[in-house]
This record gives structure tokens, C-alpha cells and sequence, in this order.
């Protein structure tokens, strides 16, 4: 969702946003979203989350999108249709706060989904930054969960990930 975050609306019961095709107003919720990603049969699908660019200096709405992402979380499982065929990973969000990533590591883990995401990096943030939340985000999730770095912006953050515990990406 970062990509639509100038034009989005975000609110508890998802998020709002115009078509970039015609322009409608649309609604994402988590159901809808894993209802769409079951539909597809997508071997791996992911949790909607409330995100927010790194950089953004509001704790407060960093502090809400992590919460709401955990909550959405909980009605994405309740959604999903697949759960034997179909690979459910939470989002891990925070900003740059390094307690809020724990705390929103441990929520997350204690729904024990089959693989974890990194979420809300690449928005702009410095490289020691970048590096501090992969690193503190990757130490707390299991050695035999799948850990995905989402969002990578630079080929050598793909190298850097690794070396922090990382082993799929995006970009």
C-alpha cells in the first residue's frame, strides 16, 4: 500500500483509495484482500497493513498503524479460506522505532503465522537505520520461518539483508 499512501484513506475498517484506472472509490479491507488472494491461489499471500513511510516523524499514527496491522492480522487469519495450501504472512511495522519493531514482533509471533514479513522500510530512510531494523527484527523471528525483507530498494540491500538474517525480497 505504500505506493497509494498520498492517496489513501486509512481507517479501521480498511483502506479507501481511487481506482487508478477510473478513478471509483474503492475499499480494501483485510478480508477483501486475502478473499482476492485466495481467489488467486497465491502460494504465499500477505496480511493487509497499515504502513507508514519510515521517516515520517508522527509516533503516534507509527504507533496506530502498528496496532491496527496487528489487528488486521487477526481478521486476515479469520479470512483466510487456505491455511493448508495457502502461506498467511504477517507484517512487521513500527517505523524506525526499534521497541515498537519488538513489540510488533512479539505480537505477531504469538499468531504463529507460516512465514514473517519486515515491512515499511525503503521509504527513505538512512542505511544505518535501514540496517538497525532488519538486524533487531530478524534477531527476535524463528531460524525456520521464512523471513522476507519487503520493499528492498538498492541491489546491495539484498546482500546486506542476508548478512542480517533476511532471505527473500522484494522491490
Amino acid at each position: 500500500m505504500v505506493s497509494l499512501l498520498k492517496l489513501a484513506n486509512i481507517t479501521e475498517e480498511g483502506v479507501r483509495f481511487l481506482s487508478p484506472h477510473d478513478g471509483s472509490p474503492m475499499l480494501l479491507t483485510p478480508e477483501h484482500s486475502i478473499s482476492l488472494q485466495n481467489t488467486i491461489g497465491s502460494d504465499i499471500i500477505m496480511q493487509l497493513d497499515d504502513v507508514l513511510v519510515t521517516t515520517s516523524p508522527d509516533k503516534e499514527r507509527m504507533r496506530e498503524a502498528m496496532e491496527r496491522s496487528v489487528r488486521w492480522l487477526d481478521r486476515c487469519i479469520a479470512a483466510h479460506q487456505n491455511p493448508t495450501t495457502q502461506n498467511l504472512f504477517c507484517i512487521i511495522q513500527g517505523g524506525l522505532d526499534l521497541e515498537m519493531r519488538r513489540e510488533c514482533c512479539r505480537q505477531m509471533l504469538a499468531r504463529d503465522t507460516p512465514g514473517i514479513a519486515i515491512g515499511g522500510l525503503s521509504g527513505g530512510e538512512a542505511k544505518a537505520d535501514y540496517c538497525r531494523v532488519v538486524r533487531t527484527c530478524a534477531e527476535m523471528l524463528p531460524d525456520l520461518k521464512p523471513r522476507y525483507v519487503m520493499g528492498i530498494g538498492y541491489p546491495e540491500d539484498l546482500v546486506v539483508s542476508v548478512a542480517l538474517g533476511a532471505d527473500m525480497f522484494d522491490c
